[in-house]
């Protein structure tokens, strides 16, 4: 494969990984939190929920394992647990970026926003902690 053709590649399962991460965080996140589903293990008091996160990919590393080995029942391919696995990975990157830095639009450097206004809350994401804390 020649490298143009990797990168091809690459841009087309990383289109279908965002398309993939937007329906399932609608699914399974709520309106106003991304991480809500990733919380529930902090709520609970079983672990952190990087560390949730970190259990979901064993899962699919386990996952991937058995269908490389020809061991697994279950009818998802190979190309699916790897998508989600490469999916939980970019999750628990923003999520750990997110705690350096309360998380907003103004996290990454290449946003038009002035530096000044880096890592600040917006005012929903500042009325959407006050009510989580109350």
């Amino acid at each position: 494969m020649i490298p143009q053709e990797y990168i091809d590649h690459f841009k087309k399962i990383t289109d279908e990984m965002l398309d993939l991460t937007r329906k399932k965080n609608a699914d399974y996140a709520g309106k106003t939190d991304a991480f809500s589903n990733f919380r529930v293990v902090e709520t609970i008091g079983l672990c952190p929920a990087e560390v949730g996160i970190l259990a979901r990919m064993t899962d699919k590393m386990a996952r991937a394992s058995r269908l490389l080995s020809a061991e697994a029942r279950v009818a998802e391919s190979i190309d699916e647990t790897l998508m989600d696995l490469a999916v939980y990975s970019i999750i628990l990157m923003i999520y750990l970026r997110s705690k350096e830095k309360p998380f907003s639009k103004t996290l990454y450097a290449d946003d038009a926003a002035p530096m000044e206004n880096w890592g600040r809350y917006s005012p929903a994401e500042e009325a959407s902690a006050k009510a989580f804390t109350r």
